[in-house]
């Protein structure tokens, strides 16, 4: 008799309860179908009814009926805890903000993760209440240095890493304004911080508290270290608070109940008489939205303020010379940043990537860039009343709010924004647009206790969802691919998508964006994000790697739960139906073709009105324009069909209007971004984009 493991769903009234990995075979039982009907379906049913917790291990695998473990799949069964592990799993938990001490006797230690802020941090505040405050920030080398599992792709690229470089910069000098100090240093937190709290005899650790996998299994594994080390030196214990500071909505004040949340006695409200039985998370952010819209003001706290004066830094780490040493991050690689890392030597902290100046905003991270972006896109350029109409532009510095870099790292506190918009209501009237920022601030909150319910579900193909997305040899039903290049297989296809070199503009366009600035727009990711899964059928988890390495602004939970939603196996209520036809998307949002040409400017001069249909390119039209397909552009790797409505097409003959337009000299009067223009002759001068004279 053997034991084996498949996904398996326990459903009541057609309502889907849980999903785990579980099974039980035996040499004397027929095939897969008679097993899985023996004891896949029924025995989970059966556990789940009676809430029993019953384990079973093997193969090195847990698995728990009942509640789900949210197992991951076989491919990753053996890579270790940090994959394995679930929010459920954490050593600490938050807890009610009435049950946190009011003081803290002897040295805190705040060790800052992706709450780089002294605004609205409430685990600093109870830092702030030891004797004395031991600020650290670790550059975590397991990130910088690591690969993605799956497509070997860099774990944080160039724009994200001098991003956070900028952010922890920041946030020292916010400390120094406020009396303390941030101690810095590269390594692995569970090296470091055991170290830091024996030397400089620490009674309390004091951290925001992770969601996802590898966050989770680093606090855990910072807390048996820092047991340990404790243990090994006779020293008092340590006490370990986990704070919650991530979201709009607090736990405690959140409409639904989400199990293995917290630690300590369950919160009580004032009016906990009053409130109806907390139902469980919906699994579609309509219902999400709806519960918390439905409390006045949605329970959102207001955001709490940074004493002028935080506790001193430890007076023995004074004296060691540590404040003088933390005060000093190099400003190119420092020594301290250089590791092994398999067969070569690794740096750490790269100087700035080249700024392209065709960026449509000057990323900068750190508080007070976080403050400053918040007063000046809402009060002195006044952009809230249109955000709604602007949002979905292609380009643009002030079309989005661009608060979401911020919020990625903790520079901004998601209750400020909503306090702030909130107080521009009151004086100048709500909107559709200012209600619109709102419900994309839930979008992310969505995203983040619902990671926390699915666990590792969230990083499976399948998904939450359980279900197949396309795949290379079945591209989506819905896609609008009617050919495809003979030999293009998903490896291929994938490169290509990652180099912005399909051959369809508009993705190149956003991609090749994406690649040399760290930033994207929100449409731009759902156009690219849908090709890729529904048009190339190219596994969805490949595209989350490729954005975790690129984007300044990645949050696992947000993207992640994007890319699920978007491959039909997250929380969209459409599921596989969901498409974003790439012509569709171009001729609405990009109609001009000024976006294209801005990313793609050898394409400068083929009319706007051709410009997305490099397949419909003869070699006249080319000839004329000074573009050859394969080689000053690459060939489309599949042909899309026309969506049901398009712009009219001109009444004269392409080749007539395009002579029409470029004439004997290039245009001058070309109506184009004013933020490129320049950048663009710069870009054009190594280029020989000129189109050929007229004949």
């Amino acid at each position: 008799m053997f034991l084996r493991a498949w996904p398996v769903q326990t459903r009541l009234g057609g309502r889907v309860l849980s999903r785990s990995w579980c099974s039980f075979t035996s040499p004397t039982v027929g095939d897969r179908s008679q097993r899985r009907r023996w004891w896949g379906w029924r025995r989970p049913v059966a556990l789940a009814a009676r809430r029993l917790s019953v384990r079973m291990e093997f193969d090195g695998l847990q698995l728990e009926a009942g509640f789900p473990r949210n197992e991951p799949e076989p491919e990753f069964r053996h890579e270790g805890e940090f994959v394995s592990t679930t929010y459920a799993d954490s050593l600490v938990k938050p807890v009610p903000r009435a049950q946190m001490p009011a003081q803290l006797d002897g040295t805190a230690l705040m060790w800052f993760r992706n709450d780089l802020r002294v605004h609205d941090n409430e685990a600093l505040l109870l830092g702030n209440r030891g004797t004395a405050l031991l600020c650290v920030y670790v550059f975590d080398e397991r990130q910088f240095y690591a690969k993605s599992r799956l497509g070997g792709y860099p774990r944080i690229g160039p724009h994200r890493a001098y991003y956070i470089r900028e952010c922890v910069e920041a946030l020292r000098d916010s400390l120094r304004a406020h009396n303390n100090e941030l101690y810095i240093e590269v390594g692995l937190p569970e090296e470091v911080i055991p170290r830091l709290a024996t030397r400089y005899g620490v009674r309390h650790l004091v951290f925001s508290k992770e969601v996802t996998c590898e966050e989770v299994a680093t606090e855990n594994a910072v807390v048996r270290a820092v047991q340990q080390a404790t243990a090994a030196a006779n020293a008092p214990p340590v006490q370990f608070h986990a704070v919650w500071t991530s979201t709009l909505v607090h736990w405690e004040d959140l409409p639904f109940h989400v199990p293995n949340l917290h630690g300590g006695q369950a919160p009580s409200h004032g009016d906990e008489a009053q409130r109806p039985a907390r139902r469980p998370l919906p699994s579609v952010f309509t219902g999400f939205r709806k519960g918390v819209e439905a409390a006045a003001d949605w329970h959102v706290r207001p955001p709490l303020k940074c004493p002028e004066r935080l506790t001193l830094f430890p007076l023995e780490a004074i004296e060691g010379g540590v404040m003088d040493w933390a005060g000093q991050l190099p400003p190119e690689y420092p020594n301290e940043a250089v590791r092994e890392w398999g067969d070569t030597q690794r740096k750490l902290l790269i100087e700035r990537p080249y700024p392209d100046p065709r960026s449509c905003f000057d990323f900068h991270g750190g508080e007070e860039q976080a403050l400053k972006r918040v007063e000046q896109w809402i009060w002195v350029k006044d952009m809230l009343p249109m955000y709604k109409q602007v949002r979905d532009d292609l380009d643009g510095g002030d079309s989005s709010s661009k608060f979401a870099t911020f919020l990625a790292h903790g520079c901004l506190s998601p209750r400020y924004a909503y306090a702030e918009v909130r107080r521009y209501e009151q004086q100048n009237g709500a909107s559709q647009s200012s209600y619109w920022l709102l419900f994309e601030l839930l979008w992310r909150d969505f995203f983040r206790y619902t990671a926390l319910v699915q666990g590792n579900r969230l990083f499976q193909k399948r998904g939450m969802q359980f279900a197949d997305p396309p795949t290379s040899s079945a591209a989506s039903s819905s896609s609008a691919v009617i050919e495809r290049q003979p030999d293009l297989t998903p490896a291929a296809a994938l490169k290509a998508w990652c180099d912005g070199s399909t051959g369809i503009p508009l993705i190149d366009a956003a991609m090749r964006e994406l690649r040399l600035t760290g930033y994207t727009s929100n449409r731009s990711r759902q156009i690219v994000a849908s090709f890729l899964v529904k048009d190339l059928g190219v596994d969805w988890r490949l595209g989350a790697e490729w954005f975790e390495a690129q984007l300044i602004d990645y949050d696992p939970c947000s993207n992640w739960g994007n890319w699920s939603y978007v491959a039909g196996v997250g929380n969209d209520p459409r599921g596989a139906y969901r498409y974003f036809h790439p012509l569709k998307q171009a001729y609405e949002h990009d109609n001009e073709g000024l976006f294209v040409k801005g990313w793609l400017p050898q394409l400068l001069w083929i009319y706007p009105q051709y410009l997305h249909t490099p397949w419909n390119w003869d070699e006249a039209m080319q000839k004329r324009v000074g573009v050859t397909l394969g080689k000053d552009y690459p060939h489309p790797i599949v042909r899309l069909r026309e969506p049901a409505h398009r712009p009219k097409p001109p009444d004269t003959p392409y080749l007539e209007q395009i002579d029409a337009d470029i004439g004997e000299q290039p245009p001058i009067d070309l109506e184009v971004p004013a933020h490129w223009v320049t950048p663009m002759n710069e870009h054009l001068r190594k280029w020989d984009f000129k189109p050929s004279e007229p004949e």
